[in-house]
């Protein structure tokens, strides 16, 4: 199977649509799809795993990547048997009752995302939070989603 680049797709596209001299346009628009699908599909190419070390008695936060997009799943292994975290609200989150004397295997996970200036300025996309607190070290296998750049002048790319 012969992978195209990203002008020969534009090209292509602008002839099935009959306006061969909207190059440009073409290529506005071939970025536009690619956004659709790593904003809205979760392709396996755009899925990264990361091992998170969560020390004991810690809730986090832990330093979420600059490309994170959405966690896929997120779990840790206990004596060979999987548990898997559940995903809450921010508003959920505030209701748990957080106390030292709280500290079992952490069932449930939070994000807080940054909006783009504060994520570049700060090298992260935001925060993941676990509840309850880890009564000993576990070893979080974090799979997620990641944003991908645009094309840079996706009408002329060879990418």
């Amino acid at each position: 199977m012969a992978y195209l680049q990203a002008n020969q797709i534009v090209a292509r596209a602008c002839a099935i649509a009959k306006c061969p001299g909207f190059i440009q346009q073409g290529g506005i628009y071939l970025n536009m799809v690619l956004e659709d699908l790593w904003l809205h599909r979760d392709l396996k190419i755009n899925r990264i795993t990361e091992f998170v070390t969560v020390q004991a008695n810690n809730y986090g936060p832990f330093t979420l990547p600059l490309s994170y997009l959405r966690t896929y799943d997120l779990f840790f292994q206990q004596n060979n048997l999987p548990y898997f975290l559940n995903p809450i609200s921010t508003e959920e989150w505030d209701q748990e009752f957080k106390d030292p004397s709280i500290a079992n295997y952490p069932y449930e996970y939070m994000t807080i995302l940054l909006d783009e200036t504060s994520a570049q300025a700060a090298g992260s996309a935001g925060s993941l939070y676990i509840y309850p607190q880890s009564s000993g070290q576990i070893v979080l296998t974090h799979r997620y989603m990641v944003k991908q750049p645009d094309i840079t002048a996706p009408e002329t790319s060879t990418v």
